[in-house]
């Protein structure tokens, strides 16, 4: 009897090996799978964001909808200031830098509540508010360099003042940026509701008159929107891509220079005519009107190509 029961004893130890070995195989398989599926998530991410730079006319409709949209600051992205590297890193460096408290000075800002720290976001949000219009108005985002320059000086006067400290962060700067610019956005947005869209009574309905309603992304539903078509005009020969860069003035260099990009790089040079439509559930003939338009005044970029990728040259 004990015999038998050591026999079934060691039958289903063998039996727990095998269940063991084959789950091992089994979550081994699915390991590779779930590694396999990360690394093609990576990979469909990282073309997503620049297989648009392998087509100049691609490149060209994405900057020209964030530019109707008077979203300078992100049409950047598609530009050759992102050649060497990504468009916070640049803007740090270059701009920010001179203002922001380095991490080997040991200084801490004091610790606000959530309450407070939006009070005082609000109040340099507010104080900066008509210095970005000014320089988005008046010099455009193609200005970069003085759009940046003058806001986050100013930026460390208000800060300073405001918070009552001079301890300054990258993410400090750009919450101040970029909050100025949604808030110009969605003004813009509500003139383009009232405009085109579907009235003024929508308009403020979905959108609010004032700061605090035009905070809130979810009840934001536009009557309007606006399309882009692009169509190559020319494709530079190799000769007249190397006669192109030889005509660059000595600012043209500088800017490339300030880019980190070497502008004897440059392979390929394309003109793209890219025309805006707008369409919208309003005032029709405000819309036919505004098409016209656009369609009379198309506009014309200039593209470079370096190595693969296709940039717009804002420099031109």
């Amino acid at each position: 009897m004990e015999v038998k029961e050591k026999k079934v004893k060691q039958a289903d130890d063998i039996e727990e090996v095998k269940v063991s070995k084959k789950f091992e195989k089994t979550y081994m398989v699915f390991a590779v799978i779930a590694v396999a599926l990360v690394f093609v998530v990576v990979i469909m991410a990282y073309f997503s964001k620049t297989y648009v730079m392998f087509s100049p006319e691609k490149v060209a409709v994405q900057y020209t909808q964030n530019t109707a949209k008077l979203d300078g600051y992100d049409a950047l992205k598609y530009t050759v200031t992102i050649k060497e590297q990504k468009f916070g890193k640049f803007i740090t460096e270059k701009y920010m830098n001179p203002y922001i408290t380095p991490k080997e000075a040991n200084k801490k800002a004091p610790e606000l509540s959530a309450e407070e720290a939006g009070e005082k976001l609000s109040q340099i949000l507010d104080k900066l508010y008509p210095l970005f219009v000014d320089l988005v108005e008046n010099e455009g985002f193609n200005n970069y360099d003085k759009v940046f320059c003058d806001y986050f000086k100013e930026y460390k006067v208000q800060h300073d003042l405001i918070y009552g400290h001079d301890v300054i962060s990258s993410d400090d700067m750009f919450a101040a940026f970029e909050g100025n610019l949604a808030t110009y956005m969605n003004y813009y947005a509500i003139d383009c509701e009232t405009v085109y869209g579907k009235g003024a009574e929508f308009a403020v309905k979905y959108l609010g008159s004032g700061k605090a309603d035009l905070k809130d992304d979810d009840i934001y539903s536009a009557g309007y929107s606006i399309s882009v078509s692009a169509e190559v005009l020319k494709e530079y020969s190799d000769a007249e891509a190397k006669a192109y860069v030889n005509s660059f003035s000595e600012e043209q260099k500088a800017a490339y220079a300030n880019f980190g990009v070497d502008f004897t790089q440059i392979c390929g040079v394309a003109e793209i005519r890219t025309t805006k439509m707008l369409s919208g559930e309003g005032d029709k003939a405000a819309i036919y009107e505004k098409n016209a338009e656009w369609k009379e005044h198309p506009e014309t970029l200039t593209l470079v190509k370096i190595g693969a990728q296709w940039y717009v040259d804002i420099t031109a």
